[in-house]
């Protein structure tokens, strides 16, 4: 992976997808849920500031792996075009159901 201003840094790519996955399942099993006092903005603010991180190094770590798992581009064969099909007479058809 190349960094804009750098030489290209090394990913290990089991050690980010087990990062992901602590991650998903704490938030998965409700540990990023605020659960003091509704009416303490204060400590809700700073509950939401200690989860911040964490979503960003999710956003992180799956931009990571989503890069690294495609695969190979498909070739490009000769393929022929195909025809058209032909727009249905609808003059014809009309007039057989009128019939």
């Amino acid at each position: 992976m190349e960094q804009p201003n750098g030489p290209p840094i090394e990913v290990d790519f089991v050690q980010a997808e087990a990062e992901l996955r602590l991650l998903t399942r704490e938030q998965l099993e409700g540990k990023w849920d605020y659960k003091g006092p509704s009416e303490d903005a204060q400590a809700k603010r700073a509950f939401d500031e200690g989860i911040l991180p964490k979503i960003k190094r999710c956003i992180e770590l799956t931009a990571i792996l989503r890069r690294t798992n495609t695969g190979p581009a498909k070739a490009t064969g000769a393929r022929g075009k195909r025809k058209a099909k032909a727009a249905p007479d609808l003059e014809r058809i009309k007039a057989s159901l009128l019939d």
